[in-house]
């Protein structure tokens, strides 16, 4: 899936849901900034893809693995 499309699942249907964590504020930034004419203006869209990526990236590195059966 591409970073913004993936992103735009994210910040569209998951963070209200999850009931917008502070975690996933700065992702959904990035990908409102990708989808803006504003942001477009500052950075290409390579440039905010990559850094839906990285932020995807670290947010993942931070996850655990579920324990085992208690």
């Amino acid at each position: 899936m591409a970073p913004a499309n993936g992103g735009d699942v994210i910040a569209n249907d998951g963070w209200g849901k999850l009931a917008r964590p502070q975690a996933l504020r700065p992702l959904v930034c990035l990908v409102n900034e990708y989808n803006s004419w504003e942001g477009r203006q500052l950075h290409t869209p390579e440039e905010l893809a990559g850094a839906i990526v990285a932020e995807a990236e670290r947010l993942l590195a931070g996850l655990r693995p579920p324990h085992g059966p208690r």
